[in-house]
């Protein structure tokens, strides 16, 4: 019985997806250690993605309700695919963003490639040892290319007139603002920031094609937003799941069809959570690289550190509407991502 629950994705069809979840997942803030927690965990590049009937998790022990209600995943093949997605309800990873910066700059590195268990792309394995030997063979070097903005310029005015596609390297000082300000595709990471992501790629209301006025003010309805923040990814993992466990149980007590109805942010964590979290400290080993020492490492200078916070001052705000909007985030969670934001960027006034 077990085994035939897990042959299939339960969730709605297409046209329904309202009623499901979709994950997103930004690079650099734990994202592929829930997708490895998910069913329907795989992008549709991957050989048994969440786009066919067959999930490509489909046996996952102690399979919690987030598992089973997300419909989609969406990471950089697929974020095209957002604006046009009708869930009402998103989850999406976070970190704050220096150390997403810092670990994606050094993620992609050349020098550092090889011990992240990674495939480089041709344009990856092409560019990158031209790009970063040549303008930023060390995160020191790529800070001090930054320039503060003055009192009539915006910190993310770049003097880059180059589609995203195009890698212009003659300049390394604008090709520096251009890559730290999500303007260069081929630094993915960078390029699908926070402010791309919720600015340009979520829809703000869902809808159907059902055009009549009962049930207009239904069909167009705010997102739902939650969040894994990556610093606290087990504790936010699990009252997510809380969260939407006792929204089941409020709906069948209910017997409400469908639908996700509003419920507060539960205090305690149940068994299955507390199983999943263990869970989740065995999915993160294929990727641990503690104690290996990187060729090129995350040291900085005072002075690059505070030119790289000037320069990730848009980014911030982006990071913190999100925080503001996620229904999991109460005011000791803010509080606490405030404060790794003050520590890594004590220059910003958060």
């Amino acid at each position: 019985m077990k085994q035939q629950q897990y042959q299939r994705p339960t969730m709605a069809p297409q046209n329904s997806s309202r009623d499901t979840i979709g994950y997103i997942h930004i690079g650099k803030t734990g994202g592929s250690t829930i997708s490895n927690l998910l069913r329907n965990g795989c992008n549709s590049f991957s050989s048994s993605s969440s786009s066919g009937n067959t999930p490509c998790h489909p046996n996952i022990p102690n399979e919690t309700i987030i598992s089973k209600l997300v419909e989609y995943y969406y990471h950089v093949p697929d974020f095209w695919r957002l604006p046009t997605s009708n869930h009402q309800t998103y989850i999406i990873s976070i970190r704050d963003p220096y150390d997403r910066t810092i670990s994606s700059l050094l993620y992609h590195h050349p020098d550092n490639v090889k011990y992240y268990d990674i495939k480089e792309t041709k344009k990856q394995k092409y560019y990158g040892p031209i790009v970063y030997h040549k303008c930023f063979p060390t995160l020191e070097i790529f800070s001090s290319l930054l320039t503060i903005p003055t009192t009539t310029e915006t910190e993310t005015n770049c003097n880059y007139p180059y589609p995203p596609s195009y890698m212009e390297i003659g300049n390394c000082t604008e090709f520096a603002c251009a890559a730290i300000h999500g303007k260069i595709r081929f630094f993915v990471h960078l390029f699908f920031n926070y402010r791309n992501i919720l600015y340009t790629k979520i829809p703000t209301t869902t809808s159907t094609k059902s055009s009549t006025t009962t049930n207009l003010a239904k069909d167009q309805q705010q997102r739902q937003i939650y969040v894994i923040r990556q610093e606290y990814l087990e504790n936010d993992w699990s009252i997510i799941n809380k969260i939407f466990e006792e929204k089941e149980s409020k709906s069948e007590s209910e017997s409400v069809g469908g639908g996700i109805v509003n419920s507060n942010i539960p205090t305690t964590i149940t068994r299955t959570t507390a199983i999943t979290a263990t869970a989740i400290t065995a999915t993160t080993s294929f990727r641990n690289i503690s104690g290996i020492k990187l060729p090129v490492t995350r040291d900085i200078s005072l002075e690059g550190r505070n030119k790289l916070c000037i320069a990730l001052k848009t980014e911030y705000i982006a990071y913190f509407e999100l925080l503001q909007k996620a229904l999991n985030i109460n005011d000791n969670d803010m509080k606490k991502s405030i404060q790794i934001a003050a520590s890594n960027c004590p220059i910003l006034k958060f």
